[in-house]
């Protein structure tokens, strides 16, 4: 009787390890989306599943006088990837975020937001992205979450930035900008 006791509680706390294994293991990887194919149409993003289904995007992409790139990549730091297209349009290329909705399996219609250059830090959880806004213009946007970003604005000729969001118009020199628009570029490109 005592060895089937202490079998059973071995046996138990093995379930309860595995179980913990398979729950951390969920958590550490991303849901991959299952997009097999996204193609541009005048207006129109069309996507094919891997499972057969199909879906239509709304969407301002014109395919006869721009190329556009399709990636796959979780931008907003759930863990499930998320459809951006970019226009590839040298340094000023536009990428739309749409997110994965992985309950109902298919693309958010409404875009999540649009950035230029964009660029990912996946560790520290942000995105960035820079744009020429003129030959003296230069903006920088970071993006932590949904409702937490910044945007600077500097010009090269007065040699003066600012913050777009924040209240307060405090200035920034041209060597804080420098410090931040590298750290932005030393992230892994879209």
């Amino acid at each position: 009787m005592g060895f089937n006791k202490l079998y059973f509680k071995f046996s138990l706390s093995q379930a309860r390890i595995l179980l913990i294994l398979l729950l951390v293991s969920y958590s550490t990887f991303s849901y991959e989306t299952n997009i097999d194919n996204v193609k541009f149409e005048q207006g129109i993003i069309l996507l094919s599943f891997s499972d057969g289904k199909t879906q239509q995007l709304e969407s301002e992409v014109e395919p006869d006088f721009l190329d556009y790139k399709d990636t796959l990549l979780d931008v907003n730091f759930d863990d499930i990837e998320d459809l951006i297209v970019t226009e590839q349009n040298g340094r000023n290329s536009l990428s739309m975020v749409y997110t994965y909705n992985q309950h109902l399996e298919q693309v958010n219609e409404l875009i999540y937001f649009e950035i230029t250059g964009l660029r990912v830090n996946s560790d520290k959880k942000y995105i960035c992205g820079t744009n020429q806004l003129s030959r003296e213009d230069t903006q920088l946007v970071y993006k932590y979450s949904e409702s937490n970003s910044e945007v600077f604005n500097f010009n090269y000729v007065t040699k003066k930035g600012y913050s777009l969001i924040r209240n307060d118009k405090k200035e920034i020199d041209e060597k804080t900008f420098s410090q931040m628009l590298d750290q932005c570029v030393m992230n892994k490109s879209v």
